[in-house]
């Protein structure tokens, strides 16, 4: 299969193929060869209708769509290998030209893990701790019925926000937008239906605050894009402190689950408690410096 490789901003890169037609005729009749099986023709039995007639009720974009999943899944997993490329997302696929009895051309967008650029967070923390200190000076008008130990609480969680909020705001990071779209999109359609239930239209939701509808999509990418990048920030610390996570601290944490079911869960899912136990230690680490 015959393609090319170009970067696009933000770390994310297109491939573009050409299909031959002879490999696309194959598998098209094979995806037409099992379609058929179900279809229902006035007249004939599920799956006895003459061919001719049964191909015009199929979906052609559905079976396109089949079509390239075959052809492109294992030559696309062939050319990231070849080109040494790691996505992190779902590709992005695209038929650019699909004429009959011609090539296919098809371009599929791909997103790779950023380069992240930290700022010199020792300092930035320090000076964090210090205006944190004083504003913890008293004074009459700061009278508390608070316990040490909820003031305390009280403080590493603010500490623990301003730090997250100062990373976001200070390092450099150029994230692809096929990495945040699928999130994206899901939060603007369960916002569109809790608008919805509250028994508002857009418009006087969009009126009560005092927003346009591109500012409320601008402010939902804002929120996904910085949820996506803290991710990253604080895997590229993580790798920076040599944060680790040893057996025995997931074992301990297995450990402490009573219920047999939820234990055998946890343990099934090790990676992702291991991930979980990293980014606290490291937000531990963080506010203790």
């Amino acid at each position: 299969m015959k393609y090319t490789i170009k970067s696009l901003p933000n770390n994310t890169y297109e491939v573009e193929v050409t299909i031959d037609k002879s490999r696309i005729k194959t598998v098209t009749d094979q995806v037409v060869d099992e379609a058929i099986k179900d279809i229902k023709v006035e007249g004939f039995r599920p799956g006895k209708a003459p061919r001719n007639l049964a191909e015009k009720e199929l979906n052609q974009e559905k079976v396109y769509g089949e079509v390239l999943e075959r052809i492109l899944t294992p030559e696309l997993s062939e050319i990231l290998k070849k080109e040494e490329r790691r996505p992190i997302t779902r590709p992005r696929v695209q038929l650019k030209e699909a004429k009959p009895e011609s090539d296919w051309v098809a371009t599929i967008q791909i997103a790779e893990k950023p380069t992240v650029k930290l700022p010199d967070y020792r300092a930035k923390i320090a000076e964090l701790k210090k205006d944190l200190k004083k504003d913890a000076i008293w004074t009459p008008d700061k009278e508390t019925t608070e316990k040490p130990d909820e003031q305390q609480q009280k403080t590493r969680t603010k500490l623990m926000n301003d730090i997250l909020q100062m990373l976001v705001s200070e390092s450099e990071l150029d994230l692809s937008d096929l990495i945040i779209e699928d999130e994206y999109n899901q939060r603007l359609t369960q916002l569109l239906e809790e608008i919805r239930k509250l028994g508002l239209t857009l418009d006087s939701y969009l009126a009560s605050r005092e927003m346009t509808a591109e500012q409320l999509q601008e402010s939902v990418k804002k929120e996904v894009s910085d949820l996506y990048k803290i991710e990253f920030i604080l895997d590229a610390l993580s790798e920076k402190e040599q944060i680790q996570v040893e057996p025995k601290e997931l074992e301990a944490l297995f450990g402490s689950i009573s219920d047999a079911q939820a234990k055998k869960q946890a343990q099934d899912n090790a990676y992702m408690y291991a991930a979980m136990l990293r980014k606290q230690k490291l937000l531990d680490f963080l506010i203790d410096l």
